[in-house]
């Protein structure tokens, strides 16, 4: 599966399976116990002054947690201590990051999922599906994928181009130019480096010509856009 990237860089990442999902269920669910446990502890503390006013903190604390366990990492862009135990991590069908809404939805249906008991239902509909999508990935548009270990990032970083390598490579090339219906005189772009991350373009003034002319905002996306082409081509 093709996954955006927040730098709009788009990688394969494989879809994590039933199995794995089930072993990350398997971590998650006695950390859920644990704090299940200490409602119940702090209600028994409140039965000694009311317990009617226990019971209601019980039930209402105690089916708020598994909902709360899921939604708020998730919603957040973050993973689960079983998910992060398993590189697994939550995107939207087109590979970008979740929010809250597909946070919600997804949890919401948890229970469903959860029928008869142990995830039964939704292990039967990942199965059939061919990216292994729960009854609740279905209904947000979501899906698990599972990211690369440490040392395979580090073996994608090393074989990137450098760049001063790409910087050499686009000085040896002519710049790229505005097309005539958006100036009638060229203007080179330059490129250029501020702080520690590339900025966007550094648009000088047409040579031998007194026109400036500011270029919109999608016309400077275009021509990053061949700027970057032109850096991912030299590094091949």
């Amino acid at each position: 599966m093709q996954l955006t990237t927040p730098g709009r860089v788009v990688v394969d990442r494989d879809i994590a399976g039933v199995g794995t999902r089930m072993l990350a269920q398997a971590i998650d669910l006695p950390l859920i116990v644990a704090v299940e446990l200490g409602v119940v502890f702090i209600g028994g503390m409140l039965s000694a002054g009311s317990e009617s006013l226990a019971l209601v903190f019980m039930i209402v604390v105690g089916a708020i947690v598994p909902f709360v366990y899921f939604i708020v990492p998730e919603g957040r862009g973050r993973q689960t201590p079983g998910k992060k135990a398993l590189r697994v991590h939550v995107v939207t069908v087109d590979g970008g990051p979740i929010g809250w809404r597909e946070s919600v939805i997804r949890n919401i249906i948890r229970p469903i999922d959860f029928l008869p008991v142990l995830y039964v239902l939704g292990g039967f509909v990942a199965v059939g599906s061919s990216r292994s999508q729960r009854l609740g990935d279905h209904a947000a548009g979501t899906v698990c994928v599972r990211m690369p270990e440490e040392g395979n990032l580090a073996t994608l970083a090393s074989s990137a181009p450098t760049f001063s390598a790409a910087v050499e490579s686009l000085s040896s090339r002519p710049y790229p130019t505005w097309p005539d219906r958006w100036a009638s005189d060229h203007r080179p772009v330059v490129p250029f480096i501020g702080s520690s991350k590339w900025r966007l373009l550094s648009i000088t003034p047409g040579l031998g010509s007194t026109r400036r002319t500011r270029p919109s905002m999608s016309q400077r996306i275009t021509c990053l856009r061949v700027v970057t082409a032109d850096v991912s081509t030299s590094g091949r």
